[in-house]
């Protein structure tokens, strides 16, 4: 069943192009679709989204590249502009309505996560890491005491 105006997923697009009987959430080791074989080596990993084969072909990717090698396409692009016009995906009809000078992630937070970032190279042992686990499990992304516990182990 084609969820039209979005991209299938991989055991969307697996369950319409390739095998219908197969939901690989639940059955995720399959016989690769890519070449003839016996013992499954295709394996789709429900927490990324992607599939990988680890037999003959070692094919690998999203569902963009599953259409791509299904229909023998030459490039993603390519296969990405037919899996949109097969799913209906409407493109941007004028990509300057999508242009602004608005930062995609405000200045504080790419702040708060190279504060961040800096304490975690400081937590370099297990004790300052179970103490910067507990800090940000008290007061996540708090600047105050993310510099308090890099202060406490830098010297200056």
């Amino acid at each position: 069943m084609k969820t039209l105006g979005r991209l299938p997923t991989v055991p969307e697009y697996y369950n319409e192009f390739i095998n219908n009987t197969v939901d690989l959430v639940t059955m995720p080791k399959q016989c690769c679709p890519f070449h003839e074989e016996r013992t499954p080596s295709f394996s789709y990993n429900v927490e990324t989204g992607r599939w990988s084969c680890f037999g003959k072909c070692h094919a690998h990717g999203d569902v963009i590249e599953m259409h791509r090698r299904w229909y023998h396409l030459d490039s993603r692009e390519e296969a990405k502009k037919s899996l949109e016009s097969l799913y209906e995906v409407e493109a941007p009809s004028n990509l300057q309505e999508l242009a602004t000078d608005a930062p995609l992630v405000s200045e504080s937070k790419v702040e708060e996560n190279v504060l961040y970032a800096k304490a975690l190279a400081i937590a370099n042992c297990p004790s300052r890491w179970l103490e910067l686990d507990y800090i940000m499990s008290i007061h996540p992304l708090d600047t105050n005491r993310l510099n308090e516990f890099i202060n406490k182990y830098t010297k200056h």
